[in-house]
């Protein structure tokens, strides 16, 4: 026999049997047939319910098909899943405590490489040699600006560096950029800093948008979660072959519905759109450009048109295709209609008219006007007219208002506990915002049930002329606004800043002498968080030179006392959790 392995220290097998025991037992009740990969053709990171189903195979009436309900033709020597075509090394009987299961070890052809187990010597040395080439380089420029912020360096060094590996076999050029995906992925994070910090401020804008807003058929949200999960996960890959595969398994996942019609291109755009905008990654655009930079195969085939299909949803959100203008669901009344629209005329009509004899909104029988409702009335959603005015950035409409007994109601809040200045800050209205700020009684270190601040949602939104709004106001009225404030989850704004990339906003907060060294619930700082070096550099430079002493992350129920703890630049795995 060519090839034989022992199926019981597979780590393909060992996990189903460990992970899946329920699946696994029945397939050996209804005797279904078990696909193993061979041990050297797998990587553990790589397995998950999905890829297993996709390697359990059931045969009825004639027909063979996955779990995933993809078709199968089984011949001697190989297996058939759609245009991919694997070989059957050997097949085996493996025997339970249930019965017994029919198991086939396949492997995948590799088209670009010669089908070599494991690297011989000389090829040992070569990777080792690459990986310092490549370190060399790397190192070199990092110590040859301070802040390494150059363009032209930048691109000097990645062009030296994509030139050398695309030079390598691609077996040895995988292996090199597996070692050096830290750095490497860092220098592309760099480079594409200003394109993703202006894509996720578009993101972050278009958080709250429905799957109804892109006008598709209800059936396809059955498939979302699960193709979002796995889209998440891409980052996480070290490998241009893994990200696509990750890309791949998305895809194959948004066309599992029970949608009538086959999923045509637009609709496949607009949902991988809709995906990449809820989902919490922070650097797409490197993500892409890693993978159009580092993809050293020539026969591009299927994985051309899924870089294809990436590069054009982030392309799709780029032109802000996803951004609501015009108001939706406001009550049909006269205050409502007029705030949520900015009709000043109407607003001044209606509150300022003499026609009225005791107050503007009086119900009574001699005024004539029994179905208008009080001022400071909320609707059904718990928002007042200012909510919808300073939503909807209508500083005219804004002012009107606080020309009335709104103006002592800037502190209401609907149920999320957000005020109309929590609104103006999230959608980036600087007028209405300064409008409120104006007024006696407004609090600017109000929080939401969150735990947000107006500066909070300001910088999770990428809102930088809110920001030096809230600063500048609050440094001229003698105001003490609190720019360490932690919200539910421990973040600062710092932290927001820091994890969505906005370079600008994390320069202005500094320049503010904001606390540097706060955890937040998970452990983490400003630093720690930060998926782009050049902010971390800039944050822990900062701190070198003045930070304050350690805080302790919000509702931790530990003080920190590590005054001499020193900030890592590591960047760890981040649990991000969604803020509304």
């Amino acid at each position: 026999m060519e090839y034989d392995e022992d199926l019981a220290s597979n780590p393909f097998l060992k996990f189903v049997q460990e992970n899946f025991t329920i699946l696994y037992e029945e397939a050996v009740k209804n005797e279904w047939i078990l696909c193993i990969p061979s041990a050297n053709s797998v990587c553990n990171d790589q397995f998950d319910e999905f890829y297993v189903r996709q390697h359990l195979i059931m045969q009825h009436g004639g027909e063979s098909r996955t779990l995933t309900n993809e078709p199968v033709q089984i011949s001697d020597d190989r297996l058939k899943f759609g245009s991919t075509s694997v070989r059957i090394l050997f097949q085996e009987t493996i025997y339970t405590k249930l019965g017994k299961v029919r198991a086939l070890c396949i492997h995948k052809d590799d088209p670009n490489s010669k089908n070599i187990k494991s690297p011989t010597i000389l090829q040992k040395k070569s990777i080792r040699d690459s990986i310092r080439t490549v370190k060399i380089a790397v190192t070199n420029y990092m110590k040859s600006d301070q802040d390494f912020t150059a363009a032209e360096k930048l691109k000097q060094c990645l062009d030296e560096v994509k030139n050398y590996i695309s030079s390598l076999d691609r077996r040895i050029s995988s292996c090199v950029v597996h070692n050096l995906y830290s750095q490497l992925m860092d220098l592309i994070t760099i480079e594409a800093s200003k394109i993703d910090a202006n894509l996720n401020k578009i993101r972050r804008n278009n958080c709250d948008i429905k799957l109804e807003d892109l006008k598709l058929p209800e059936e396809f949200s059955s498939c979302l979660d699960l193709a979002l999960s796995e889209l998440e996960r891409l980052p996480d890959k070290k490998l241009v072959a893994d990200k696509l595969n990750c890309l791949r398994k998305t895809v194959n996942l948004l066309t599992k519905t029970d949608v009538p019609t086959d999923l045509n291109a637009d609709n496949l755009l607009a949902l991988l759109s809709y995906l990449i905008l809820k989902s919490q990654v922070t650097n797409w655009a490197a993500q892409l450009d890693f993978i159009k930079f580092f993809h050293t195969s020539s026969l591009l085939g299927e994985d051309g048109y899924l870089i294809s299909t990436l590069e054009a949803a982030i392309d799709h959100l780029k032109l802000d295709n996803f951004n609501q203008t015009l108001p939706k669901n406001v009550p049909d009344t006269p205050l409502f209609r007029g705030a949520a629209f900015g009709d000043t005329e109407a607003l001044t009509e209606l509150l300022f008219s003499s026609k009225f004899e005791c107050h503007p909104l009086c119900s009574c029988r001699s005024c004539g006007l029994p179905t208008v409702i009080d001022a400071i009335g909320a609707d059904s959603r718990g928002w007042t007219a200012l909510h919808y005015a300073t939503y909807y950035g209508h500083s005219d409409a804004t002012q009107v208002l606080l020309k009335t007994t709104f103006r002592d109601k800037v502190q209401t809040a609907d149920p999320q506990g957000r005020t109309a200045l929590h609104w103006a800050a999230f959608r980036g209205f600087q007028t209405c915002l300064l409008l409120l700020c104006h007024q006696s009684g407004c609090d600017l270190n109000y929080r939401d049930l969150q735990g947000n601040t107006a500066l909070h949602l300001a910088v999770l939104n990428g809102h930088e002329s809110c920001v030096k709004a809230l600063l500048y106001y609050s440094e001229q009225a003698h105001f003490r606004l609190n720019y360490d404030a932690m919200n539910g989850n421990g973040d600062t704004a710092l932290h927001l800043a820091a994890r969505w990339g906005y370079t600008s906003i994390v320069q202005l907060l500094l320049q503010w002498e904001v606390d540097c060294r706060i955890f937040n619930k998970h452990k983490q700082t400003a630093v720690d968080v930060s998926q782009n070096l050049k902010i971390s550099r800039m944050i822990s430079k900062f701190c070198e030179q003045g930070g304050r002493n350690v805080k302790e992350g919000f509702g931790s129920g530990r003080f920190w006392t590590g005054l001499t703890r020193q900030l890592s630049l590591r960047r760890k795995p981040i649990p991000l959790n969604p803020i509304e």
